[in-house]
């Protein structure tokens, strides 16, 4: 039986990389972004922003049952803006996407998840250094 990988933010970046290497690896894939770039027997993509609680609704209604090995938790938005002129939208997507959607399909998958799995939280330079325009980040 093969193992099951959850990633956000699979359209590109370290995401697709994830994706396309675990499937390479032969695990099933479940991917969690805005848009769909790969093309795999074993990828189930959902086209959805994970900001948004009920498209989320939708996705664990549908994958309800699945046993997850591994949560990666990846997707994420920024601007590189100074704070004063990052928009009001700009920081509600933000924090919607970044702290709040990932806190969300954390807590959904935790039904899905077999004993001894794992979930990952990819985190950023920027919450270690001081990165211009990018405060909200």
């Amino acid at each position: 039986m093969n193992n099951t990988a959850l990633i956000t933010g699979t359209s590109r970046g370290l995401g697709l990389q994830l994706a396309n290497t675990l499937l390479d690896a032969g695990w099933n894939v479940i991917g969690l972004s805005r848009s769909c770039t790969i093309i795999h027997t074993n990828y189930s993509h959902y086209n959805i922003d994970i900001s948004n609680f009920e498209q989320l609704l939708e996705v664990f209604k549908n994958i309800s049952g699945t046993k997850v090995d591994l949560l990666v938790n990846n997707a994420a938005l920024f601007t590189n803006c100074p704070f004063a002129d990052t928009s009001v939208n700009d920081i509600a997507s933000i924090i919607g996407t970044n702290v709040i959607g990932t806190m969300m399909v954390t807590h959904h998958s935790i039904k899905l998840l077999v004993d001894g799995s794992t979930i990952i939280f990819i985190n950023s330079v920027a919450g270690l250094n001081d990165l211009i325009g990018q405060s909200v980040y």
